[in-house]
């Protein structure tokens, strides 16, 4: 189901995992999640899904 009511959290940074940066957000109250190697890949994809949002897509990941 496509929605425009999505919340972003800022990058969570899990020690000891083989990929420890978390892109975390809400679509309809489900929340979902993507990680990464390092702070850039994630912050470059959460810059991504805010900038889709922003253009007016709805979003369902």
């Amino acid at each position: 189901m496509m929605s425009y009511q999505v919340r972003f959290w800022s990058i969570k940074t899990v020690k000891n995992r083989r990929r420890p940066f978390g892109v975390r957000w809400l679509v309809n109250g489900q929340e979902k999640s993507e990680w990464f190697v390092s702070k850039t890949l994630a912050e470059r994809y959460r810059s991504d899904l805010v900038r889709r949002l922003g253009v007016g897509k709805p979003s369902t990941r």
